[in-house]
Order: C-alpha cells, then structure tokens, then sequence
C-alpha cells in the first residue's frame, strides 16, 4: 500500500506550478508530479465485485531517468522551514519587517517552542492569511489517514498494538489547549480567522490539519534540521524497495536527484526511512504487506505479572507477609538491572532481534536463586543467551523458554482477536483503506510474537527430545547391563566346566 495524495482540479494543478516557478523553483520535463496510478487489490484470488482498482497520485518518470538527473529545485523562498532556521542570525541585520514575522514572533516565543510545534503555528498562520503559500495549501488534503484522524472503530481495532496508548483523542485536544492556544491568543493578529469560516473549532481543527500536513510532509536535512515542507518533493510516495531519488540540501536549496536509473512511465519513488509498520500508520496512514522492519514491543509490567503468577503456580499460597517479601524481593532485582543500564522498560521484539539480550538477561536474573543474585548484583552484567553450561542445562533453557512462551501468549491475549481471525477480516471487501491498514499492522505484530513462539515450541520439543533419547539411552543401556548379566548368569550354570578360550 502507498501513500496516497489526492489532488483538486487542474486549475490547481496548473496556479500551483505557475507559483512554484514564480518562486524561482524548477521541475524537470523528464516527471509528472501529478500522475495517476491504479493498482488492483493485492490479493490475485479475489475476483469480481470485490475486486478494486485503487487510484492515488504519484510521480511519473515521462521519459527514462538516468542516476544524477536533476529532477526538482528548490529556491529558498518556495518552501517552508521551522521558524527557528527562518530568523535572521545576525540580530543587526534584522529588519523592521522581519521583527514583526510570524517566523520572529514564534522563535521569540516563551517557553520555547519545539521545531515541531512552530512549523505547525507557522503553517496555521499561512492557512489563516491565505495568500504566501496559498497555491501550496491548495494541494493539501482536508482530512489525512494517520493517527491524527482515527475514528473510536479504528481506534478500537488497534487494542492491544504498540499504538494503543497514543491514541487517545482527548491528548490532541490537550495538546492544543495547553500548548498551541496561548501562543494564539498572546497574538490574534497573526492568527486571524478567515471571514468565510465559522468559528467553532476552527482553530483546533486547523491546527489538526495543520500537525497532519507537518506529520505527513515534514523533511528533516542530513544534519536533523527540519522539518522543511518542501513543495513537489512532497508528492513522492514511499518504498524503501524500490527508492530511486536522493533529496540534498544544496546552501539555501533543496535539489531532488534521480539516484538510481527509472523506466519510462515508471512511478519514481521516495523512501520516508527505515520505519516499521506501526510508524507508517501512525505518521502517514498506510502499512506496506511485507515489511523487515517491524517490530512488537512487551510491556515490562507484563513480563513481571507473568513472573509473579508462575511463582504463584509453583508455590503453594504463602502468607501474605512473604507475599510482600516476593514482590519487593522482584523491585529489588528489576531496580539492579535499571541502575546498570540493563533493562528496558518496554522489550522490543523485531525480525533483526527475535529474542533481545534485555529480555534474556531479566528473565535469568528473576529466576536466580537468592545467594546467585546476592553474588550478581555485585557486578551486575548482560547476562543474554549465554546460558550456564552445567548438566541441568537443557532443563534452565527449558525454563527460560517455556517462561518467554508464557509472556508470548499473555501478550498475544492483548489485542482480543487471533491471528487466524484478523487474516479473515482483511479478505472483507467492504473493509476501507484505512481499516485495511490498521489490520494489516495489527497482523505484523501478531506474526512477529506467533513466529517467535513456534521457534521456541520447535526448540523445546528439541531439548525435550534429545533429553528422552539420552533417557532412553541410558535406560537401554540399563537393559543392556541387566540382560548380559542374565545371560551371564545363564551360562555359567549351564556349563561350569567351559574353559577360557
């Protein structure tokens, strides 16, 4: 799935390339950066009414592009940068007209506000004032797909994901009430509502689009600095597969260069970074089928509600005094470890690194025994898969991995729905775009915990496996020394008078 953009009419079109280029910015003939593009529905199986062709715009390659084209650039008042890399550096140079900006007023302000947020401020004020930037504003969509503009069924499609807890609808109002509000009404004349607009809302709704558009279209330079809004470069959708520009910072300009050799009529693409699907769909609103950079994370508080219930199911119910001695007994060793650097407070699971040192070496120490950890905490290390070699090996691995299976399943029992079930409803045809995109992450993270769990299953079955066979070995070798014996025996009764050979 790609990043889609929707653009207006032609005349749009049209009075925003004619600003661009009054601005002194240059596109190259050789792209289209209004194109249409349709794909069908990935998935080849389905047929008939179900089937959807689905439009967005992107980039078209018009005629081959060879690596090193030039294909956008960007003079330095034809984009949008953070109020903080807007002022003049040099305060004697300062013009009348600029200590009256809105880039000057918000750079000036206190508390200090973050590049972020004045990016956002600054584009409101653009939007307010409708007329620097207006054929830009045209190009926005009014309503975005990321996070920002979840409804309460897609929010509750994503319990249990790593997202769940930002998403909360009350923390943007929060944030535009406490943040975003002052800095409005400590100047009202920078932020005037346009006549034609109602009122109600719409500064809280403006700010919303607002953050979405810096969210969505934010670039930040090789050096962090951003995040820019840069005009057309905007319009290139994402792969990381298939990237094929390089965006470079060039003194007070920004140039777009084909990096790699596109085909004619080829869509030329952007990459927004190594992002797993949870990022995507959170910042831009869309997931990608197979992505090598996803990730799940573990709560720490889950890990230790599993440790203490298997110590329940081991122990029978000790008084509640030894009770508290347990539970301050767990604090003690969880503070070693985040004193040492040692602990994550939420393990991230990912396809890089299936089973972290953190994990490992958390686990280890909760199940040590008291004068182990008395010796631990001493010189408290990362203990991770370097398991102790003893003769009871196989059975503290059995342990630690029967344990980390626990956490699995408990982590699992978050999201409310299976695997199995969520597979069925991404093959619903009604299902939007959207929706599609929120089930397609939450399956990422569920494939990530289900692949982790089946390795561990396969190597318990493994250990358990070599530890009947060396039973069973011993128990045969046991057979083995009792049957000679009977023979043995036999023999001698049989024929006491055999001489040696």
């Amino acid at each position: 799935q790609r990043h889609h953009h929707t653009m207006s009419e032609s005349n749009v079109k049209e009075s925003f390339v004619k600003w661009l280029e009054s601005k002194g910015a240059k596109i190259s003939e050789k792209i289209d950066a209004f194109s249409d593009f349709t794909f069908g529905d990935l998935d080849d199986e389905i047929k008939g009414p179900l089937k959807k062709q689905i439009k967005y715009k992107g980039v078209r390659a018009l005629k081959s592009l060879d690596k090193g084209d030039e294909l956008v650039r960007l003079s330095k008042n034809s984009f949008i940068s953070p109020p903080s890399l807007s002022v003049s550096s040099d305060l004697t140079k300062e013009s009348a007209e600029e200590s009256e900006s809105v880039d000057h007023y918000l750079n000036n302000y206190k508390p200090t506000l973050s590049n972020f947020v004045g990016t956002t401020l600054k584009l409101l004020h653009l939007m307010c004032e409708e007329k620097e930037f207006k054929e830009y504003i045209q190009t926005f969509p009014t309503t975005f797909n990321n996070a920002l503009y979840f409804n309460q069924e897609e929010r509750d499609a994503l319990k249990g994901t790593s997202l769940e807890p930002n998403l909360d609808p009350s923390l943007l109002v929060k944030q535009f009430e406490s943040n975003i509000l002052p800095v409005i009404q400590a100047n009202p004349q920078l932020f005037k509502i346009p006549s034609e607009k109602s009122s109600d809302n719409f500064y809280l709704e403006s700010f919303q689009r607002a953050a979405a558009v810096v969210m969505t279209r934010g670039f930040h330079d090789v050096n962090g600095d951003g995040p820019f809004l840069l005009p057309i470069v905007d319009m290139f959708n994402h792969s990381n597969e298939f990237k094929s520009i390089q965006i470079k910072r060039e003194g007070e300009e920004f140039v777009v260069e084909a990096s790699t050799y596109v085909m004619k009529d080829g869509e030329v693409y952007n990459s927004y970074g190594n992002l797993s699907n949870g990022q995507l769909l959170h910042t831009f609103g869309f997931t990608e089928e197979e992505n090598p950079f996803d990730n799940v994370s573990i709560p720490l508080s889950l890990i230790l509600d599993q440790f203490k219930a298997l110590k329940e199911e081991k122990e029978e119910k000790a008084e509640k005094e030894e009770e508290k001695k347990e539970e301050d007994d767990v604090e003690t060793r969880v503070n070693v470890l985040r004193e040492a650097g040692l602990l994550q407070e939420s393990t991230v699971i990912s396809k890089e690194d299936m089973l972290p040192e953190s994990l490992l070496t958390l686990i280890q120490v909760l199940m040590m025994e008291d004068d182990e950890f008395e010796t631990y905490k001493e010189n408290p290390i990362e203990l991770g898969g370097d398991f102790v070699e003893e003769e009871d090996e196989g059975e503290y691995i059995l342990q630690i991995y029967g344990f980390i299976i626990k956490i699995i399943e408990a982590r699992l029992s978050l999201f409310g729905i299976s695997f199995k079930d969520s597979f069925i409803q991404l093959r619903d045809g009604k299902l939007s775009e959207r929706m599609k995109s929120i089930v397609n992450f939450r399956m990422s993270e569920q494939r990530l915990l289900l692949d982790l769990k089946h390795q561990l299953v396969d190597e318990v079955n493994e250990i358990n496996g070599v530890q009947k066979k060396k039973s069973n070995q011993t128990e045969n070798k046991m057979e083995n020394v009792k049957e000679n014996k009977r023979k043995n025996e036999g023999k001698k009764g049989k024929n006491p008078k055999k001489g040696k050979r």
